[in-house]
């Protein structure tokens, strides 16, 4: 088998020079952690991007902690089940084992991938257990329906926590706890973190008692907790992106259009408003069959991957997870695949997945 010469990502951060006076501010103030001046400046800068207070947000150490934190804040009661999509990465499952909750696998909406709220209800009706919780997830970057969940959570009082990790370019923050990654692979990038959104100032607060050991103004411990916070050199970096995000988005837009070209060489459906309307670091299309594509593509030292494999329950931490018929997840593990997709990503590079796609056809 080649090794690989044109891999799924490339991620790329702002350079030493962009980050720098970010890091001489670190030298000066010697406040390296514990929701220091940089961590609340991105956090203001953050709420600002989306029109609220700055008290509207809390960065935090990951979104996998972030998501925990939140189902913490939003109160969801421990030992009840969480309704989850078995469509998804699987840190959503770990952060809601995490929050002491069992995640219950629902199925998806094969068309966008997203679990739905009408979903959600016929999950409810068939629940082995108590459902304390929801955990809807914007798969690959795509909007989920933010109205409808917000009326789901007032209609049935659950705790309702979204799993935006890679949805920084279509995240709508609202009522509903909102958690974004800035991983490094992520369109906006703090090399580690997580950012969590919500208009419930209240909650908030809460949040950073549950990501601070559960102190609260003084060195008492008052609640479960954990430690989630940001540091005050991954809060630079993220700095430094934020200074220069209307340049990597027109870059990730640049990057996408090129895959987008390259994958018309075979048939296949690429999500809708990706490259146009959002950008995302992990372009998935649907084609016959992704497992053998793949491997097609491999042996030509292309990497192409399939991100969710065959779903939650296909993991063997979470095989034992209770789950409903999941006949959409499985369409969609035998035909998601992510292409080669980074920012620097060229026209020989777009041009030499284009020709491999089109030898092999439609996988």
């Amino acid at each position: 088998m080649n090794s690989i010469t044109l891999p799924v990502m490339r991620p790329r951060l702002p350079s030493a020079d962009q980050v720098l006076p970010y890091l001489r501010r670190i030298d000066a103030a010697r406040w390296y952690s514990n929701f220091g001046p940089l961590a609340q400046e991105l956090e203001a800068r953050m709420a600002v991007r989306w029109g609220m207070s700055p008290a509207c947000a809390l960065s935090l150490s990951s979104a996998t902690s972030g998501l925990s934190v939140a189902l913490m804040a939003a109160q969801a009661p421990v030992g009840s089940l969480c309704l989850i999509p078995s469509w998804t990465f699987v840190a959503t499952a770990h952060a809601v084992m995490q929050a002491g909750l069992t995640p219950f696998l629902c199925d998806v909406d094969e068309r966008t991938g997203t679990l739905t709220p009408a979903l959600a209800e016929a999950a409810l009706a068939a629940a082995p257990a108590a459902v304390g919780a929801a955990m809807p997830v914007c798969p690959f970057g795509a909007a989920i329906d933010w109205e409808g969940w917000a009326e789901f959570r007032r209609r049935t009082g659950l705790a309702v926590v979204v799993d935006a990790a890679a949805a920084f370019d279509t995240v709508r923050p609202g009522p509903l706890p909102t958690v974004i990654s800035l991983h490094a692979t992520k369109v906006l990038a703090a090399g580690e973190g997580g950012l969590l959104l919500c208009e419930v100032g209240v909650l908030i607060i809460r949040a950073r008692r549950h990501a601070n050991f559960g102190f609260f103004g003084d060195q008492r411990s008052q609640v479960r907790a954990t430690n989630a916070k940001m540091s005050e050199y991954h809060a630079a970096v993220g700095l430094a992106s934020l200074d220069d995000w209307p340049n990597i988005r027109a870059t990730w837009q640049g990057a996408l259009g090129r895959v987008q070209a390259a994958a018309r060489a075979i048939p296949h459906r690429w999500p809708a408003g990706l490259g146009e309307d959002y950008v995302c670091s992990s372009p998935s299309i649907r084609v016959a069959d992704a497992a053998a594509l793949a491997g097609r593509l491999r042996a030509e030292g292309i990497e192409a991957r399939q991100w969710w494999r065959g779903g939650i329950g296909s993991h063997p931490a979470f095989a034992a997870l209770p789950a409903m018929d999941l006949p959409a997840t499985a369409a969609l593990a035998r035909s998601t695949l992510a292409l080669p997709c980074w920012p620097d990503l060229d026209e020989a590079a777009a041009g030499r997945l284009g020709e491999a796609l089109a030898r092999h056809g439609a996988g």
